[in-house]
């Protein structure tokens, strides 16, 4: 090695080590940023990751919530922060992916403003009927819905979100005119179905498993590539003959484009640990019906850019423009 390549390497190396120096110093609180109200899943993640990230870092972990139009509140929060290597932002894909494919021009560009940390955890999306139509196999449902076109109904909690664009998707490939039908949050869209007032909802496919006890709705099935762990018993709609595995869903964190790569790279090697610890993966499992699922910075982003290209001709079929 000639001289100027050992001494090119040599500050190479001496920069990372004190970038490394620099944040095992620093103190400062880090900010985990919520688009979504306190007690709610994204809430819950967020605050599991938050117990034990500062035993990783050596840092003070704040959680602060701000709700509003499905997480992309918190989105522009932290794109416009100035504290860039100690705020962060929990959230699902879809908060991420769909504001920028339903709104027009885009609130931000999620490639240029925004970089992934990792990846946390995954669960599956499915479909739950009330048990008075009679339905038990996708098939049996796309039947139902083509002998009562004026009852094809799909519950989602919430417009222009994943719930919404996958009831689109399934009612293209299952052949039926169907309607989404948007409900402020999963509560009121439960009840509905328990009902009777809808015939059958896309959700989260662990909180349906709460509700199968009572006899009134039934899971029909996962709408994802394979059976999930969580619930290895309930078959996914691809196995039942209807190709549609588009269903699941995933947390991710994320940092402004400009934090410092050394940073970056602690933060992941963090989650990495943090999700590696048998009681996290407890708590995910049996409180929140999800997986641990770590990838790393660069696996979310492509990931990412994979669930962004899948949906963006989806959306634009659909004709959805949010509010």
């Amino acid at each position: 090695m000639n001289m100027h390549k050992f001494l090119g390497a040599t500050i190479t190396v001496a920069m990372v080590f004190w970038a490394q120096v620099a944040f095992a110093q620093d103190r400062s609180p880090v900010t985990i940023l919520v688009g979504f109200a306190p007690g709610g899943t994204s809430d819950l993640v967020a605050r599991l990751i938050a117990k034990y990230l500062p035993e990783q870092i050596g840092q003070p972990v704040i959680v602060v919530n701000r709700p509003g139009a499905l997480g992309a509140i918190s989105i522009r929060d932290l794109i416009a922060t100035k504290d860039v290597n100690n705020t962060y932002a929990v959230l699902p894909f879809s908060s991420v992916v769909f504001p920028v494919l339903t709104r027009t021009p885009a609130p931000y560009d999620i490639f240029a403003e925004m970089q992934p940390v990792a990846s946390i955890a995954s669960f599956p999306l499915g479909v739950a009927v009330n048990v008075n139509t009679g339905v038990k196999t996708p098939r049996e449902l796309a039947l139902w819905m083509k002998e009562k076109p004026k009852s094809a109904t799909f519950g989602t909690a919430g417009a222009g979100g994943h719930n919404h664009f996958l009831g689109f998707e399934l009612g293209k490939v299952i052949g039926v005119e169907s309607t989404v039908v948007p409900y402020q949050g999963n509560a009121p869209m439960m009840s509905d179905l328990l009902a009777g007032h809808i015939p059958a909802a896309v959700m989260v496919a662990g909180e349906v498993l709460g509700h199968a006890g009572d006899n009134r709705v039934r899971l029909v099935g996962v709408l994802t590539p394979k059976r999930s762990p969580l619930m290895p018993d309930v078959p996914t709609f691809a196995e039942q003959g209807v190709n549609i595995t588009s269903g699941e869903s995933w947390f991710g964190m994320w940092a402004p484009s400009k934090v410092d790569k050394v940073q970056l790279m602690k933060m992941q090697e963090a989650l990495r640990k943090i999700l590696e610890d048998k009681e996290v993966r407890q708590v995910l499992f049996e409180k929140m019906a999800m997986q641990a699922d770590f990838r790393t910075s660069s696996e979310t982003d492509a990931r990412l850019r994979s669930e962004h290209a899948y949906w963006a001709p989806i959306i634009k079929a659909s004709g959805f423009k949010a509010n």
